[in-house]
């Protein structure tokens, strides 16, 4: 895949983001790191106050539970929310042309409703993978080859 020259390339899952400007010249990716954002998510049964309660229903006196609510799931939708307001302000500051959004199937679904229209427009290219925990080198390679 042909990255162009000052492109944002933002790779992200759930509990980290990193914002990528491409520094590369003639079709060669070279990534400088303009940003990280990191999540400290404990495990939902930490974050939970209690077990799901119970409701009664009056008619016949059968009783039905409430699902337990997945707050590690929620946490990490909280960071991505975030991390869609960084992007935009991050294109608004560089003044990028062009993204390239990098994110686990997951994530990336909540980057495209989260991400302005605008500064979504300019997600020229998306992989759903996680690459978040690939170094930068091994990342330019991956988007070299692509």
């Amino acid at each position: 895949m042909r990255i162009s020259k000052n492109t944002l390339v933002v790779a992200a899952d759930g509990q980290n983001a990193f914002f990528y400007r491409n520094v590369g010249v003639g079709g060669v990716v070279g990534l400088e790191l303009l940003h990280h954002m990191g999540l400290n998510n404990s495990m939902t049964q930490d974050l939970g106050t209690g077990r799901p309660g119970q409701s009664r229903v009056s008619v016949n006196g059968q009783r039905s539970s409430f699902e337990q609510v997945d707050f590690h799931q929620r946490n990490e939708t909280d960071f991505l929310k975030g991390a869609a307001k960084v992007m935009s302000q991050t294109v608004a500051e560089h003044g990028f042309t062009e993204i390239v959004l990098i994110a686990e199937p997951t994530a990336l679904g909540v980057l495209r409703v989260e991400v302005s229209p605008s500064t979504m427009s300019l997600a020229k290219t998306q992989i759903d993978k996680d690459y978040t925990k690939t170094s930068e080198p091994e990342l330019s390679a991956i988007l070299q080859a692509l």
